[in-house]
């Protein structure tokens, strides 16, 4: 379990684990960058389905809604300034810091200076997911998707990224170390 919230932690900062990656150059400038990221967190059931034919038609209907489909238990949007050097450009995973203790296996399936898609399964497949990048000058947009399999129910984690080139100049802003992302929190 402790695998697995590293994991979603991770992706829930803003930032995607990909593990070492070959060098690419990636389509984007150097500088000051807004990251805005809107995750969305849903459960959904995976335990048999009681008898309900006993209980109220109004109760029943209810019960029948949360049972038959996902429940939204988080909805959460940061935005962050982060600057970026052009060392950090030469490649995916320079913006792809890793979390110590997360046994997940990459397979990529894209990686050029446009664009890096991943597939993840963690914990031996508990946890599996996919992660989505795309560099274009002055945007990158992202998505992830991550679905941790417990025992009663999925554990569903989607993460719309948006980022935008603000200048070269990332006044106070420190550029990104390795480890947990140094960056100005707007909201």
């Amino acid at each position: 379990m402790d695998d697995r919230r590293g994991v979603l932690s991770c992706v829930a900062l803003g930032v995607f684990c990909i593990g070492p990656a070959a060098a690419t150059t990636l389509d984007a400038k150097p500088g000051l960058w807004e990251r805005t990221v809107v995750t969305l967190s849903e459960l959904s059931s995976t335990a048999p389905k009681p008898d309900l034919s006993k209980v109220a038609p109004e109760e029943r209907k209810k019960l029948e809604e949360v049972m038959g489909g996902r429940v939204t238990t988080d909805r959460r949007t940061r935005v962050t300034e982060e600057c970026v050097t052009p060392a950090m450009l030469e490649k995916w995973s320079a913006l792809a810091r890793e979390e110590p203790g997360k046994s997940c296996k990459r397979t990529i399936a894209t990686e050029n200076a446009k664009q890096i898609k991943v597939a993840l399964s963690c914990d031996g497949g508990q946890t599996t997911g996919e992660i989505e990048y795309k560099a274009n000058g002055e945007r990158f947009e992202g998505k992830i998707s991550l679905v941790s399999h417990e025992r009663e129910f999925d554990h569903v984690v989607k993460h719309e990224i948006t980022s935008k080139w603000l200048g070269p100049d990332c006044g106070t802003v420190k550029p990104l170390e390795p480890g947990p992302p140094a960056s100005r929190q707007l909201k």
